[in-house]
């Protein structure tokens, strides 16, 4: 089971956490679970920011993430979650 989030991930006020470090994010909770996390791009010109909004993730999960899961949040984990074999 997994889970393809965007990564702009606004909370709103009335139904969400406050967020690290007061409470662990959405990443955060569902690696806790087990769950395959990918992160999305929403436009096309958002892939020349991927690299940075991995490392915004990484260090936003209070860095509980090592390098390897945290590139894998956008590529290996979003391909296996789309089901893309590569060869």
């Amino acid at each position: 089971m997994g889970q393809i989030l965007d990564h702009y991930l606004f909370p709103n006020a009335n139904n969400s956490a406050p967020g690290p470090p007061l409470s662990p994010n959405a990443v955060q909770q569902l690696i806790a679970h087990n769950v395959t996390v990918g992160l999305m791009i929403a436009e096309i010109w958002d892939a020349r920011n991927l690299p940075f909004d991995l490392a915004w993730t990484s260090l936003d999960v209070n860095v509980t993430l090592g390098r390897e899961e945290a590139l894998a949040l956008g590529s290996v984990n979003v391909e296996k979650l789309l089901g893309v074999e590569v060869e």
